[in-house]
């Protein structure tokens, strides 16, 4: 069978599970891939396959009102583990950056390991071989550095893939993180610049 004629299939599978099953969440997230119409209207409930949540995440990017803000909330971060969309509290840790402590979700300080922060915030830590004054110098210097992030809609969709979170509240986890560590005079500035 040939890509075109799988695409029909599938679509038609799809469409008659919307007939036989109605407006079920695991559906509409089919329907989503299928690109069928009706468009899928907003999720208010959570699929039961943590596949479909997923599919839902990953079409938030080009239509961010695709989960509902209360879902959103109420769903935390989705589980990439196993079949079953199973829910996790987002949990508060203190992370240790550079003789400061900020207080990061879990989520945050994943965000700033895939943004690069971590690494440079790491790097300021490191034992400097030289005299207590250049090594004020350099980490004032190095403090003051801004890390820019460049996000377009592909990175966007694979950070809303790999962490299960909405397009709009990932966005907003981001405007969080930037918030708390531009904040902080001991460590670099993040700005995250969508494109």
């Amino acid at each position: 069978m040939d890509a075109v004629s799988e695409r029909r299939v599938f679509r038609d599978v799809v469409g008659n599970l919307r007939g036989m099953l109605g407006s079920h969440p695991d559906v509409e997230a089919l329907a989503l891939r299928a690109d069928l119409l009706p468009h899928p209207s907003p999720f208010e409930q959570p699929p039961m396959l943590s596949r479909s949540w997923f599919l839902v995440m990953e079409a938030t990017v080009d239509r961010p009102e695709l989960v509902t803000d209360s879902l959103a909330e109420r769903s935390g971060e989705g589980s990439s583990d196993g079949a079953w969309f199973v829910r996790r509290s987002t949990q508060s840790a203190m992370v240790d950056l550079s003789t400061s402590d900020v207080e990061l979700s879990d989520v945050e300080a994943a965000l700033a390991e895939e943004l690069g922060v971590s690494k440079v915030i790491r790097r300021m830590q490191r034992p400097q071989l030289a005299m207590a004054g250049d090594i004020d110098m350099r980490e004032s210097q190095q403090s003051e550095q801004d890390i820019s992030a460049a996000m377009n809609s592909t990175r966007l969709r694979g950070m809303v893939t790999r962490f299960g979170i909405p397009a709009p509240q990932l966005k907003g986890v981001l405007s969080n993180l930037e918030r708390k560590l531009n904040s902080n005079p001991r460590v670099p500035n993040l700005r995250v610049k969508y494109e």
